[in-house]
């Protein structure tokens, strides 16, 4: 943390380096910036009406 701020990553960032941020976090804030759209798909996936696959099922295509 710099100055009092917490760090801020976006979700891809976040992605990118996640062990690094999940540290990160455990001595000081960190945010994590989630466009809407990604929100609104993220919803729809709680609320049953999308339903996502892991990448490997890609491979039976």
């Amino acid at each position: 943390m710099r100055c009092g701020v917490p760090d801020s990553y976006t979700i891809k960032k976040a992605q990118q380096k996640f062990c690094a941020v999940e540290e990160e976090a455990s001595d000081h804030p960190v945010t994590v910036l989630v466009s809407i759209e990604r929100m609104a798909t993220i919803r729809k996936h709680r609320s049953g009406k999308a339903v996502y696959h892991d990448l490997c099922v890609l491979d039976t295509l």
